[in-house]
């Protein structure tokens, strides 16, 4: 088993190369392990990794109905992670290690949008003094970034967990997997040491999301009336 050395400086730049690279780094996350990460030093990785993600994800490809690619598909990145994390801690050996390193291939997945259409380079809003709650609620995504970076790690976790409860999902599905992503953030923040994990869940939560399965629904009941032919299963 590869322990975590405290000393370890390699994060910054697995993290860099998970979220940039055009295959699946998996063998340099192994040797990042092997050097000093250990398993908790990956898990940092992509932790930190599916934040950046989620912080630079271009909204313009969430409305893009035509696009099979949304908010969801990098939120679980930062869900999965945190199960990695408390398997790990539950159950440390060979089959939790692989889970860790099942966590990196999905956030290196969670950037095929990237891949395909490319990244706009983004900054982090400055620090705002505020409330995640109210930035969240009033969909503020900037805000809400700006405010859950200023903050203390605790108070913006107890805002944005409260902001999740507010049942603005739009279904039970999407309202679930908001309080999921929040409480996840809290751990991330704490097992990392920043509060990125925070600001990118709060980023999620204030922004706008389209209801890709109401959308499509709604789309094959159109396609039937027009056409008379029932939707493909």
């Amino acid at each position: 088993r590869a322990t975590h050395d405290a000393s370890w400086g390699g994060g910054d730049v697995l993290v860099n190369t998970l979220l940039d690279a055009a295959d699946a780094p998996i063998d340099d996350l192994v040797e990042g392990v092997l050097a000093g990460g250990g398993v908790e030093g990956l898990l940092n990785v992509v932790s930190i990794a599916a934040s950046h993600r989620l912080l630079r994800f271009d909204l313009a490809i969430e409305r893009n109905r035509s696009v099979e690619f949304g908010w969801l598909d990098i939120t679980h990145a930062l869900t999965y992670v945190n199960a990695a994390r408390w398997a790990w801690a539950q159950a440390p050996g060979p089959d939790a290690a692989r889970l860790a390193l099942l966590t990196a291939f999905l956030a290196f997945d969670s950037g095929r949008a990237e891949r395909r259409y490319g990244h706009q380079p983004h900054e982090l809003p400055s620090l705002i003094t505020g409330d995640v709650f109210s930035a969240v609620l009033d969909q503020q995504p900037d805000l809400a970034v700006g405010a859950a970076l200023a903050a203390p790690p605790s108070v913006a976790a107890d805002e944005l967990e409260a902001a999740s409860l507010e049942d603005t999902g739009g279904s039970f599905i999407v309202m679930a997997h908001l309080v999921k992503t929040a409480v996840a953030a809290r751990d991330e923040a704490n097992a990392t040491g920043s509060s990125l994990p925070l600001a990118a869940a709060a980023r999620f939560l204030a922004a706008p999301r389209m209801e890709r399965f109401v959308t499509a629904r709604a789309r094959e009941a159109i396609d039937f009336v027009r056409t008379g032919q029932p939707p493909t299963r």
